[in-house]
C-alpha cells in the first residue's frame, strides 16, 4: 500500500502565518485601547478612590415620556462614577392627596447603582483576558529571528487565542448587559433595601423610590402599596433623564465585542488553511489500487 498522505513540517499559509504572529497582536492592542477608553469613563470604579475621583455631574430627572399618570416625581441629582451623591426628590402621589413628599440623599450616605459597579467589574476582567491575551505574543519573541515559523507554536497560539477571545466576548456580553437590564426585585426588596435607608427623610413605609440604569438613561421609579378588595398590589410610576457617558460606555462595549468577532472569525481561517493545506501526497507504492 502507499504511504497516503503525511503532515508538512511548516504552516503552509503565509498569511494566515503572519496573522498569527503579527496581526492579531494588532488587533488586540485596539481591543485594549477601547476597553481603556470605556475604563477612563468612570475611573473611579477600578482605581483606589483615594487616588481617582470620577467627575461629579449634575442632571435633572423629568417624568418618563410615556408615563399618563397624575402621580409626578421630579428630581435633581449630582453623580459621581456608581454613586448618586446629592439629590433632591419630590414626589406627590394620588392616594396622597395636597400631599407632596420631599426628601434628599447627601454625600454622607450616597446611593450605589449597582450596575455600574458590576459593569465595571466585568470591565477590569476583560482588561485581564485582553492582556493574558497579549502576552502570548512573549512566546512568538525567541521565534522572530527563524526563517520559518514554529508550526507547534503556532498551532498552540490559534487554540488558546480562541479560548480567551471566547471568554473575553462573554465578559463583554455580562458587562454591557448590566447596563441594558437592570434585575427585577419585588417591592419587599425596595422597600428594604440599603439605599432606601440614604434617604432623609425617611419617605412614608408604603413607598419605596429606585434608582437604576437602562441603557444610555438614568432612571428614578417610585414604587407604592395600593390596596384593592382587601388584596394590596403596587404601583409604580418613572422619571429620567439622559447619561451620555453611558451611551459612550455601551458604544465601547459593542465596539470591543465586534473586534473579537472579527478576530474569532479569522482565526476560524487561519485553522482551516493550515487543516486543508497540511497535507501533501507522498507517492504510491506498488501496490497501490486505482
Amino acid at each position: 500500500m502507499g504511504r497516503g498522505i503525511m503532515e508538512t513540517s511548516a504552516w503552509p499559509d503565509s498569511e494566515a502565518c503572519w496573522f498569527l504572529s503579527q496581526e492579531v497582536f494588532r488587533s488586540l492592542k485596539q481591543i485594549s485601547d477601547t476597553i481603556e477608553e470605556c475604563i477612563e469613563l468612570f475611573p473611579s470604579l477600578l482605581q483606589d478612590p483615594h487616588e481617582a475621583q470620577a467627575r461629579q455631574e449634575r442632571f435633572v430627572m423629568q417624568q418618563a415620556a410615556n408615563q399618563s399618570s397624575n402621580d409626578t416625581a421630579k428630581c435633581v441629582l449630582v453623580l459621581q462614577g456608581n454613586l448618586i451623591v446629592q439629590a433632591e426628590l419630590q414626589i406627590k402621589i394620588q392616594k396622597h392627596p395636597n400631599t407632596i413628599h420631599k426628601t434628599s440623599i447627601n454625600q454622607d450616605k450616597p446611593w450605589v447603582l449597582t450596575q455600574i459597579q458590576d459593569s465595571g467589574n466585568f470591565l477590569a476582567e476583560a482588561r485581564r483576558k485582553v492582556r493574558e491575551a497579549a502576552q502570548l505574543r512573549q512566546r512568538l519573541a525567541a521565534d522572530d529571528a527563524k526563517t520559518e515559523p514554529d508550526v507547534q507554536l503556532l498551532r498552540f497560539i490559534a487554540a488558546r487565542l480562541g479560548v480567551i477571545m471566547d471568554e473575553l466576548m462573554m465578559v463583554l456580553k455580562r458587562g454591557r448587559d448590566c447596563l441594558l437590564s437592570p434585575r427585577k426585585k419585588t417591592i419587599e426588596d425596595h422597600l428594604n433595601s440599603e439605599n432606601m435607608k440614604a434617604l432623609n427623610p425617611a419617605l412614608p413605609g408604603d413607598t419605596a423610590v429606585s434608582f437604576y440604569v437602562q441603557g444610555h438613561r438614568l432612571m428614578l421609579a417610585v414604587y407604592h402599596l395600593v390596596s384593592q378588595q382587601g388584596n394590596m398590589r403596587f404601583d409604580s410610576f418613572l422619571a429620567e433623564c439622559t447619561v451620555s457617558k453611558l451611551n459612550s460606555i455601551l458604544i465601547c462595549y459593542t465596539r470591543a465585542f465586534q473586534m473579537c468577532q472579527q478576530i474569532k472569525n479569522k482565526l476560524f481561517w487561519a485553522t482551516k488553511c493550515n487543516e486543508v493545506k497540511n497535507f501533501r501526497y507522498a507517492g504510491f507504492g506498488q501496490n497501490s489500487v486505482w
